[in-house]
């Protein structure tokens, strides 16, 4: 079937394919205050010296004193480039402290005009990914700002393709020919990033599938995911977290962004990200979660929450991101896509099956769609 047709019926809960204007801005307004984690503002540059009350000195900065390692490129307190997000933007970032571990140097870096809660230990491999302060390391950061500004006015057109490709126009539903490029499922598709300051995610060509299996599963053969999942939203976020953890020195990073993917998903559910033919079904169990005293991230899995990440970038985008922040929330939320399409290999994280429903169930959905 045709990958344009995954999305026709843009899991909502409403009368019409896409959710509209109001329902999305209401849905991001009420995650807003509870998922302000997910899109952390700048908290502005840090300094390591501080004002004591009025009428006292400034408190004296503490300087670290710099170890000097064979093969030291940086040193304490050198300002220095530092890329993130694969190069797609370069910082000025001060060297606050350095260290050596298994034969490897890291230098833990301060971002000019950021908070502390962004500095991170960094290994250095190569001039593309730290670079001195000169002007060679200034030319590569310009070209880089020069290339987000380009891809920024192109944005409009690939962001409206993604689009398409994810949440289709009403009626095309026609299972896809071979003639029709069904290679195309395969691809890759780019969510996001039409314009500055909003996160771009790129959803692989295998969760692109999952999408379209999904769509079919629930609203052609009017199937469900089996609720409660075995492995859950919150037990996937947290699995990811921990394997961050593992591999980050500092993640409170991570861990804003899992908190704020989780409270978005509570959000989200009820009001962006069901099918109609699912909403019997989210009442019943619902009601059972509130009595149970958990929440819906418990219940829910994988399937529900990767519908998410196909509207989370129009969500965040009423945040108002700096591009800068856009760029690394982004890191960590394509970093969160690249976890599930790894998971997925192993055929244990989406339901293979959907639950086969009966008539009763049928009847309800149909009442259910015909009073909304």
């Amino acid at each position: 079937m045709s990958s344009d047709a995954a999305m026709s019926d843009a899991p909502n809960g409403g009368a019409s394919p896409a959710p509209d204007a109001a329902s999305t801005t209401a849905a991001a307004a009420a995650a807003d205050s509870s998922a302000a984690a997910a899109a952390p503002a700048a908290a502005g540059a840090s300094s390591s010296s501080s004002r004591s009350k009025k009428g006292k000195s400034k408190k004296e900065e503490v300087v670290e004193v710099d170890p000097n390692f064979e093969g030291q490129k940086y040193h304490i307190g050198e300002l220095i480039y530092a890329n993130y997000a694969e190069g797609k933007q370069w910082f000025e970032a001060k060297v606050l402290k350095v260290e050596k571990r298994q034969g490897r140097i890291y230098y833990y870096l301060h971002y000019n005009g950021w908070g502390e809660k962004y500095q991170d230990w960094r290994p250095y491999h190569n001039d593309n990914e730290l670079h001195k302060h000169d002007e060679e390391g200034k030319r590569i950061a310009d070209e880089a700002k020069q290339r987000m500004k380009e891809a920024s006015k192109k944005g409009s057109k690939s962001s409206a393709a993604a689009a398409s490709a994810a949440e289709p126009a009403k009626g095309r539903g026609k299972k896809r020919r071979a003639e029709d490029g069904e290679d195309a499922i395969e691809d890759e598709v780019s969510v996001g990033g039409g314009a500055a300051g909003e996160v771009k995610l790129k959803i692989s060509g295998a969760l692109k599938k999952q999408l379209i299996l999904d769509w079919e599963s629930v609203t052609r053969n009017k199937k469900l995911v089996s609720l409660p999942r075995s492995t859950s939203v919150r037990a996937l976020l947290a699995e990811f977290e921990e394997s961050k953890a593992k591999q980050e020195s500092s993640h409170q990073m991570t861990k804003e962004v899992v908190a704020g993917v989780e409270a978005y998903f509570e959000k989200a559910l009820g009001k962006l990200l069901l099918y109609r033919f699912e909403r019997p079904q989210y009442v019943a169990h619902l009601a059972k979660a509130q009595a149970a005293g958990k929440s819906m991230s418990e219940v829910y899995g994988a399937e529900h929450l990767l519908r998410l990440f196909v509207k989370l970038p129009s969500l965040l985008s009423a945040s108002k991101l700096d591009p800068r922040e856009a760029i690394v929330l982004g890191s960590k939320l394509n970093d969160f896509l690249k976890f599930l399409d790894k998971k997925a290999q192993t055929n244990t994280l989406f339901q293979q099956e959907y639950e086969a429903t009966d008539q009763e169930y049928v009847q309800k959905a149909q009442a259910a769609d015909t009073e909304a």
